[in-house]
């Protein structure tokens, strides 16, 4: 299963979306970031999963210069940047973070962030059913929102049809 969020790799050269120079932006500002993000190519990621008793690990591996968007999660749960250093809006506004670092992030937390190399991020989830259908465990994980790409594929024909 991929981790559906806009992920966009960016040239270092290219400056910070505005989102991201926020001292500490709120959800709606990230969630505008987002929709910004989701105009560009994006980079998929495909995270690993650990099972054990009544949790589940995941692991994403994200590339240099790259920015993501995170899912709300329902619950709080550890974060762990284990490699690598990132810009992220953490509970104490946007910080530059060095791994190996854990934090614990609080429920319907968004996060958006940057990374300045590769980075290895590992969150640590609750699976009550021990269940090890992704689908079913990211609907216990992750609150429900609206796609960041719905409608963009509408635009695109309605700019196609408006100039052919």
């Amino acid at each position: 299963m991929n981790y559906e969020v806009p992920t966009v790799f960016f040239d270092t050269a290219k400056p910070m979306l505005p989102a991201l120079r926020l001292p500490n932006p709120t959800r709606e500002a990230i969630q505008a970031f987002q929709v910004e993000l989701a105009k560009y190519e994006q980079t998929e990621l495909t995270p690993d999963h650990y099972f054990a008793d009544g949790q589940c690990l995941r692991e994403l591996v994200i590339p240099a210069r790259t920015f993501v968007v995170g899912k709300i999660h329902r619950h709080e749960h550890v974060v762990m940047l284990a490699s690598g250093e990132v810009t992220i809006n953490t509970n104490n506004g946007m910080e530059r973070i060095k791994g190996p670092k854990a934090w614990v992030s609080p429920a319907g937390a968004k996060r958006a962030l940057y990374t300045h190399t590769e980075c290895v991020f590992w969150t640590s989830h609750l699976n009550p059913t021990n269940t090890q259908d992704l689908a079913e465990l990211e609907a216990i994980v992750i609150e429900p929102e609206p796609s960041p790409f719905e409608g963009l594929a509408q635009i695109t024909e309605d700019i196609q049809r408006a100039y052919s």
